[in-house]
């Protein structure tokens, strides 16, 4: 087995049965739903990471609180496929929509080349409160959003950026990011807006990486299913990836 399948399905474990039961919050029933939906209703082809990424199972990353998951961040196992994309890629511009807690963004930064920036995305401290979705409210972090990265010895790599992704300028970046990630509101039209900005962004053969593709989400699953034929869910993940001007 490989050192990331092996990561991915430790990470796995403890993100919904281990480490949940450990902090007092066992959530079994949620995961066995999610399971039944992944493999009864979803309908974007399901596929291993290393299929879509040949060589990921061989490089090694750096977690930086991996175990520290506050609910709006990625799962331990989705940490670990973004670190090893990002070290395998090497992208110079990584692009990230939802800076919440910078859990995510500085685990982009901690896995992409040194001289790579990691533009990341969020609703500015003074904006109105912003919940297109019920409860979204509560990931507006203001003086502590991005706490993580900040704290954190690669903050010099982190281009933070203030905007409504639906106000959002990309005319500087088009063209230019590498790889993508998509982790903003889950309305249907902020994830339709979203995603057609970041693509306008792309590099050719850039990577966009889309989360929360469950249940709990249906915009989103909505969305990322009936707009491409390219996009695949990533095993024991709720990411879904897309290679701009080609599959995978």
């Amino acid at each position: 087995m490989s050192k990331t399948r092996k990561a991915m399905e430790f990470a796995h474990f403890a993100a919904t049965q281990g480490w949940g039961a450990f902090r007092g919050k066992p959530n079994r029933g949620n995961e066995l739903y999610r399971s039944v939906w992944y493999g009864q209703q979803c309908r974007l082809p399901r596929v291993s990471i290393e299929t879509l990424f040949p060589g990921i199972e061989d490089v090694d990353i750096t977690l930086v609180s991996p175990l520290h998951e506050e609910g709006g961040n990625v799962w331990v196992n989705e940490l670990v496929v973004l670190a090893g994309v990002c070290r395998l890629l090497k992208p110079k511009h990584v692009f990230e929509i939802g800076t919440f807690n910078g859990r995510t963004t500085v685990n982009l930064a901690a896995n992409s080349p040194l001289d790579a920036i990691v533009h990341t995305l969020d609703i500015p401290h003074d904006h109105p409160k912003f919940a297109p979705v019920e409860g979204e409210e509560r990931f507006q972090l203001h003086e502590n959003n991005g706490a993580f990265y900040r704290k954190s010895a690669y903050a010099p790599r982190v281009d933070q950026l203030w905007a409504d992704s639906a106000e959002f300028d990309v005319t500087p970046l088009i063209g230019q990011i590498d790889l993508a990630f998509i982790d903003g509101s889950h309305n249907y039209d902020y994830v339709k807006n979203d995603t057609e900005k970041v693509m306008a962004m792309m590099a050719p053969g850039g990577v966009v990486f889309w989360h929360d593709y469950h249940p709990q989400y249906p915009d989103v699953a909505q969305y990322l299913e009936e707009s491409s034929s390219s996009r695949y869910h990533i095993e024991t993940t709720s990411l879904v990836v897309q290679r701009k001007g080609g599959k995978g």
